[in-house]
């Protein structure tokens, strides 16, 4: 069965329609319902197909994207989520669009290195926030689970590298979206090759700390080439001060805060297992609020701002 959400594309340029179509296609999370160039056609498709998600141009032949909006809104059921795509950005189109219900607003032309910019940040940010709850409650974690110190100071070593990784991941998935598939494929067999060489090296002499030396090696070269060629590829400047040297600093201080707590927390007599469980959550909370704190004025609250316009749009659309 097909799990995918459904896309429905409203444009009045085919070409828009049809370069946004190939990008949707290559991903394995959504899928293209339907392609018209007219709000009739999309009010019609929108009701029989009944997708996820809209994207919608607000200039449109027939009925135009506000239009589309105004009948939605009154249809019962179920609602689909609405993107409006716009040349035009006044104060004024933004707000009937969020007042009708839109969940985002899009200026065209739709900067494919703006995306890039948000999704690499984004990133960067839920990364190194994983990275540093790993590196500070790693240990006592895989001590209370497994009973095992050495599990721990695998935890603790691999935390660094949570953030390449996580970076890796996303920047492969962006490499398929913009048709470099075979660069992605030919950085994997490469990593592939690194790991088998570095295995056979390094795990006979040095053991489980080789092959760890191995994975952070392999980590760091994957997350390089593959950015490198995204970049490369898209013509996006690199800003890795603001991917991955923003969140650095915002771990910093949360790091040093998680260490605190857990030793203040060290004392602290809790016997069963849920009690020991209960003692790392309040923990791992505090270090997650520290590192958000320190992230707000470092670039997340821009992010964060773009999360309370959705929740405005979705309490007018209750309206």
């Amino acid at each position: 069965m097909d799990i995918r959400r459904t896309v429905l594309l409203a444009d009045a340029n085919e070409e828009f329609r049809t370069l946004v179509r190939k990008i949707i296609d290559e991903t394995e999370e959504f899928s293209v319902v339907g392609s018209v160039g007219d709000g009739t056609e999309a009010l019609r498709l929108a009701r029989e197909e009944a997708p996820d998600l809209i994207l919608m141009d607000v200039v449109l032949p027939g009925l135009d994207g506000f239009g589309v909006l105004k009948q939605l809104r009154e249809q019962e059921g179920k609602v689909p989520k609405v993107i409006l795509i716009s040349a035009f950005c006044s104060d004024s189109v933004v707000s009937e669009a969020v007042d009708l219900g839109a969940s985002y607003f899009l200026t065209k032309p739709v900067e494919e290195n703006a995306l890039l910019d948000r999704m690499l940040r984004l990133t960067g940010y839920f990364s190194m926030l994983a990275g540093t709850l790993f590196w500070v409650w790693g240990r006592p974690l895989a001590q209370l689970l497994y009973h095992s110190p050495e599990a721990g100071f695998y935890l603790e070593t691999l935390a660094p590298a949570m953030p390449l990784m996580y970076l890796e991941s996303m920047v492969d998935g962006a490499m398929k979206g913009i048709g470099e598939q075979k660069a992605a494929f030919r950085y994997s067999v490469w990593d592939a090759v690194l790991r088998i060489g570095g295995v056979a090296v390094l795990l006979p002499r040095y053991g489980m700390r080789g092959f760890l030396a191995v994975i952070l090696l392999s980590s760091f070269y994957t997350c390089a080439a593959n950015t490198g060629r995204l970049l490369l590829s898209s013509g996006t400047g690199h800003a890795f001060r603001r991917w991955l040297g923003a969140p650095l600093l915002a771990a910093v201080p949360a790091g040093a805060a998680g260490r605190g707590v857990r030793r203040a927390l060290a004392g602290f007599p809790a016997q069963g297992l849920w009690e020991q469980l209960a003692v790392l959550t309040v923990g791992g909370m505090a270090t997650a609020i520290v590192f958000l704190l320190a992230a707000l004025p470092l670039g997340l609250w821009e992010e964060l701002r773009a999360v309370l316009r959705q929740a405005k749009t979705g309490k007018n659309r209750e309206k």
